[in-house]
């Protein structure tokens, strides 16, 4: 009978059940982003690790004790090592922008990295061919490097594949296989260890470290300090702690022992990973909340549609009401009638505002990277519930005018 209604006023119905249709598509993708956006991150701190903080040299002067200190060094790293021995990882880096590289006929420019072998145990997303670098190369100064061979732009993000990154080593992969030859970068003879493959740019789990994008090559930092940038100095080192509970602690020590060892300059900054996440939650829980906004407006409004036919339909049905209840139908018979004719209604746009929102959802990742998107059968019932607890509240007043309808009034209307 519900149905039967719905069909005999198909474009009351319709309006009616729209504003159910955009809130129930509006809460699914809520949900399914920040479900998609909670699995990023821990992919993203798994690889980052649990405790992580960044030591980098300031990219401007200071303004007090120029030269004083001698900036970040290796010495640095070293002594850390020594004087935080609980310490899981101490990562020193340094980099170099725009060197020339020639392999065979091609030429090209890339930024060159110093590495130490356990770069491998945070943010390795790579599949390596060939071997990366061992304490050996790093004692006698190999001159032996690793190439990173960008990936693809992937199945979702549409709009990459005409706009990629470009990968000035296109040319080389698609003419010969690198691996064991030699490559020559500024003035040096390097050979080639290994190529690391990056994974689709739309499955790289590296939340937070995609501006490193642009490292081409990699080599040992002792290599890289002799040959490339003849000093000691390095530009990064990265630390983990193991736990993010410590991050706070261990960052101030690392301020302390830092300006101890610079002489007082702070020439360096110290990056918090623990709360470069809270920004981005920060960030999520605003997007949730213009979501949930729109959909809770959505839902009341089509929660206010469903009265409105609701009530509609009982003034014009008061003398079909007044036979039933003439022919022994109780209050409660009239009131689930009722109920349930607005079930359906909201149901149908729960459906689809479900098959709306999951369409949606999966739309996103093709015009940004950044969205991650999971759609569980929980959430999917959790929606599909919603739009029969709207269809339900909304309809018991209307319900509840027709079932008090006197009987005999009820069959002299006209």
């Amino acid at each position: 009978m519900g149905w039967g209604e719905i069909k005999a006023h198909k474009m009351r119905s319709f309006l009616s059940f729209f504003g159910i249709t955009i809130g129930i598509a509006s809460v699914l993708m809520t949900i399914a982003i920040l479900q998609g956006f909670s699995k990023n991150m821990k992919e993203g701190m798994a690889l980052s690790g649990p405790g992580r903080l960044e030591v980098t040299k300031k990219w401007t002067e200071t303004k007090s004790r120029k030269g004083v200190s001698q900036g970040l060094t290796s010495q640095d790293a070293l002594s850390l090592e020594k004087v935080m021995p609980e310490l899981q990882v101490v990562i020193p880096k340094a980099r170099s922008f725009r060197k020339n590289i020639i392999f065979k006929d091609i030429r090209a420019e890339s930024n060159i990295v110093g590495v130490v072998p356990e770069a491998q145990t945070r943010d390795w997303v790579y599949d390596l061919r060939g071997r990366f670098f061992t304490a050996g190369d790093m004692q006698f100064f190999k001159r032996v490097c690793v190439l990173i061979k960008k990936g693809e732009p992937g199945q979702k993000n549409i709009w990459r594949k005409f706009w990629k990154r470009k990968d000035p080593f296109e040319q080389l992969y698609a003419k010969y296989d690198p691996l064991g030859q030699s490559i020559r970068i500024q003035d040096n003879l390097f050979t080639i260890i290994g190529i690391a493959q990056e994974p689709p740019e739309d499955e790289d789990p590296r939340f937070f470290h995609r501006s490193y994008g642009n490292e081409m090559v990699w080599v040992p930092l002792t290599t890289f300090q002799k040959y490339i940038q003849n000093s000691n100095k390095i530009d990064e080192i990265i630390v983990d702690t193991g736990d993010p509970e410590t991050t706070a602690y261990y960052e101030d020590r690392l301020k302390r022992f830092f300006l101890l060892r610079h002489r007082g300059e702070e020439d360096f900054d110290i990056q918090n990973y623990s709360q470069l996440m809270s920004g981005w939650m920060k960030q999520v829980r605003n997007f949730r909340m213009v979501f949930l906004l729109i959909a809770i407006i959505s839902l009341i409004a089509g929660g206010i549609g469903i009265m409105n036919v609701s009530l509609a339909t009982v003034y014009s049905r008061i003398k079909e009401i007044g036979i039933r209840k003439a022919v022994g139908a109780t209050r409660l018979d009239i009131l689930v009638q009722f109920v349930l004719e607005s079930t359906v209604l909201s149901v149908a746009g729960g459906l689809v505002g479900v098959a709306l929102g999951i369409g949606g959802a999966f739309l996103l990742p093709s015009f940004s990277d950044r969205f991650e998107i999971v759609i569980s059968p929980l959430s999917v019932l959790l929606c599909i519930s919603i739009s029969i607890g709207v269809g339900m509240i909304f309809s018991i007043y209307p319900a509840y005018q027709a079932a008090k309808l006197d009987p005999v009034e009820a069959l002299r209307y006209e």
